[in-house]
């Protein structure tokens, strides 16, 4: 590794550290990351083209002038640390900060969102066979997943507040995964918002994700049309389905994740009830009937 390294990146290293699908080393005080990357070299270009809070991580081009390289059958990147390690990311710091805008046609997540369902119902058929907690939950998810999608149809005028956002954030939301510049996408604002509060949700014990829903309203930036998505995107189970593309693959997995993902779930369901009611105070979003029933007896 100290050698392919030096050829590709001219970076003198030693002492490299390797966990799994990633590799860090530090050359004086910096501290690189050489990780197995998805991304396309078009779509790094787009994203280093915006300009980036200095927080963000530093991607390095190899000798070819090209942001990935293949390392062991691998695509892989290297960027440079940019930015402290021990400190967490609230709700509030990343809804306040200025926002990168990006001038993007309409999104479809309707379009994105069946597609990925109807594929998982292939995987159920094909590969499910055996994962019991899977194959009992998964119905109720992809109706969650279709509720989502129907109620985008809601929407009549498209959103203008398209940014650099995140493909997930995760909880805790530590820097060395937010300001990771290969995570960054282009999509609605309310994007990083939703999954904030999902995964905060799903794996903390004390949060009370309504506060967060006020403060969004408070600012008085988002419309109509970014709340019908909002809604729509926390309806949207990512938190579950994320775990399943994962785990339908695997013949030993963690069902820890998925039983503690359904024991909140009566909770949650009692936040999407709590969510709507607050939103409704200042816009008239529509309902969705199984939620507004629900009993707040848990």
């Amino acid at each position: 590794m100290e050698n392919f390294i030096l050829y590709y990146y001219n970076i003198n290293i030693s002492n490299v550290v390797c966990c799994s699908d990633y590799y860090y080393f530090f050359q004086n005080e910096d501290m690189y990351y050489f990780c197995v990357s998805n991304r396309l070299e078009t779509e790094i270009t787009s994203i280093v083209s915006y300009p980036l809070e200095n927080k963000y991580h530093i991607l390095i081009k190899n000798k070819f002038n090209k942001y990935l390289t293949e390392y062991n059958d691998k695509t892989y990147i290297l960027f440079k640390i940019n930015t402290l390690l021990d400190d967490h990311i609230l709700f509030n710091n990343f809804l306040l900060n200025y926002k990168i805008p990006v001038i993007k046609p309409r999104l479809l997540w309707q379009n994105i969102w069946q597609t990925k369902i109807d594929y998982m119902e292939e995987q159920m058929k094909e590969l499910g066979i055996g994962k019991e907690i899977l194959i009992n939950s998964f119905s109720y998810y992809i109706g969650l997943g279709e509720n989502a999608i129907s109620y985008l149809h809601n929407i009549k005028q498209p959103s203008l507040n398209i940014s650099l956002v995140h493909y997930r954030i995760y909880f805790p939301n530590i820097p060395i995964n937010y300001y990771n510049t290969l995570s960054l996408i282009e999509d609605y604002d309310v994007r990083d918002y939703a999954e904030y509060i999902k995964s905060y949700f799903f794996n903390s014990n004390d949060y009370n994700p309504i506060d967060d829903i006020k403060s969004m309203l408070a600012i008085n930036k988002y419309t109509y049309t970014d709340y019908i998505l909002l809604y729509a995107r926390l309806l949207y189970p990512t938190y579950y389905f994320d775990l399943f593309s994962q785990y339908i693959n695997m013949d030993n997995y963690d069902e820890n994740k998925i039983i503690n993902i359904l024991n909140k779930q009566n909770s949650y369901e009692l936040f999407l009830k709590d969510c709507y009611y607050e939103i409704k105070n200042k816009y008239n979003i529509p309902e969705i009937s199984w939620i507004i029933k629900r009993s707040n007896k848990l």
